[in-house]
């Protein structure tokens, strides 16, 4: 009877841990994304002609903070004595991405330091490479939620080149 009750305290902390980790991501994310965006958003910017439009980023951004909510929910479940120290590493270069992610739409469209915004998005692919690499050893399903990620941060820092280059 105790091993019933222990499985379920387990189980709805788990379903906590993972709704926090999912849910706060997307709310944090979108907000950031949506009052960056408020600041005028692509305007009058030369863009490559395969820049995602403005609809398709509100549907392409939650979805990227929805997949980075998971991948570090699945990190930090996942139980490891040996690597200890590899996953606090991985959760920290996981949170260093996603302030890298909150804070790029500023740069770009409020600072207009579009050659700055480009390293600050090549900084953030290198993060979440990092990540995914890491990961590699103890929790693959993270690694593996995040490449969609990953490819959607490749394409706006090669957008973001453009954008440097061309404005």
């Amino acid at each position: 009877m105790e091993n019933i009750k222990n499985n379920e305290k387990a189980r709805s902390a788990s379903v906590g841990t993972f709704l926090a980790c999912v849910l706060g991501s997307i709310i944090i994310g979108v907000a950031a994304q949506w009052i960056g965006r408020m600041f005028g958003g692509y305007g009058d910017l030369v863009v490559s002609k395969v820049t995602p439009s403005p609809l398709a980023n509100i549907i392409l951004w939650p979805v990227s903070y929805f997949l980075m909510g998971w991948a570090l929910y699945l990190t930090m479940s996942t139980r490891t004595v040996e690597l200890q120290s590899l996953k606090t590493a991985s959760i920290v270069i996981w949170l260093g991405q996603f302030v890298f992610s909150i804070i790029f739409p500023y740069i770009l469209f409020y600072g207009n330091a579009y050659t700055f915004a480009f390293v600050w998005a090549a900084i953030t692919v290198a993060m979440i490479t990092a990540y995914v690499v890491m990961n590699l050893w103890f929790s693959v399903p993270s690694s593996i939620v995040m490449l969609p990620y990953w490819v959607f941060m490749l394409f706006t820092t090669y957008s973001t080149l453009i954008i440097a280059l061309y404005n």
